[in-house]
């Protein structure tokens, strides 16, 4: 397994550019030889998602290294955050291993107060996501991507928050710019005709590839159809709640916290 020569060139020149070589909570040598197969596919999601372009893969690869050496995702794993984001949040693991993030929008009772700290919620959605992505098995191409999963049941704001949507975007845009591929499929559960504005307001954030991922289900019994059973019974399956299913802490997250 290998990259092409052009594009191994082009990372290399990345890594010496940024000073920077982690990427996924992977650590990169500029050495290619010293690359496995879980290195060389999370290179390849920046060359898949701009459609075998080494000129944009590079731009896409250098931003992320950039922005990753700034912004340090990885120690927003363990950061302390209001104590609203953690009912938002949780992570499972399918009997085929998939990875899904659940967003449980209903499980806060105030979400306009919530999302107006945008860049707090922000920095805590993106700390959830580096938590599933030490989950994943990058060196299995089938399993380098998670589902995610988004809960509206019993949400109580029917309008387009501005709060709410400057969050929305900025989320949307980190994981496009920042995470290639790193997404199978986008479920919209329990989502009341009042509410499309949801799905559409997220949809206008994204890029086509990234939208044509998304399933808007109104009716969130029946996400079993997508997921197997195995999910919860308020999800049509037969398995136990969620919160009886949450991966905890990864090996990777208790190196960080130390």
């Amino acid at each position: 397994m290998s990259l092409p020569q052009l594009y191994q060139k082009a990372v290399i020149e990345a890594f010496e550019e940024c000073d920077y070589q982690e990427i996924f909570s992977l650590n990169f040598s500029k050495d290619p030889s010293q690359w496995n197969s879980a290195h060389i596919n999370v290179l390849k999601k920046f060359l898949t998602a701009n459609d075998g372009d080494v000129t944009k893969a590079k731009e896409q690869l250098v931003k992320t290294l950039e922005w990753r050496k700034e912004y340090q995702p990885l120690k927003a794993m363990n950061e302390e955050f209001d104590p609203e984001f953690a009912k938002l949040g949780v992570i499972t693991q399918a009997p085929d291993k998939k990875i899904i993030v659940w967003n449980l929008y209903g499980a806060i009772k105030n979400p306009g107060e919530v999302f107006a700290k945008v860049d707090k919620f922000v920095r805590w959605r993106i700390g959830l996501h580096e938590r599933a992505l030490t989950y994943l098995d990058f060196s299995d191409p089938k399993l380098g991507r998670m589902d995610q999963v988004h809960d509206y049941m019993d949400v109580s704001f029917l309008r387009m928050d501005s709060s709410v949507r400057k969050t929305s975007k900025g989320i949307v845009h980190m994981f496009q710019e920042y995470y290639p591929e790193t997404l199978s499929a986008k479920y919209f559960v329990n989502v009341p005709l009042i509410m499309m504005w949801v799905f559409k307001v997220i949809s206008s954030f994204s890029n086509g590839a990234t939208a044509s991922k998304f399933h808007v289900l109104k009716d969130g019994s029946h996400l079993s159809n997508d997921l197997g059973s195995w999910v919860p019974a308020k999800y049509g399956g037969k398995g136990k709640p969620l919160n009886e299913q949450e991966i905890r802490k990864s090996a990777k997250e208790e190196e960080e916290v130390e």
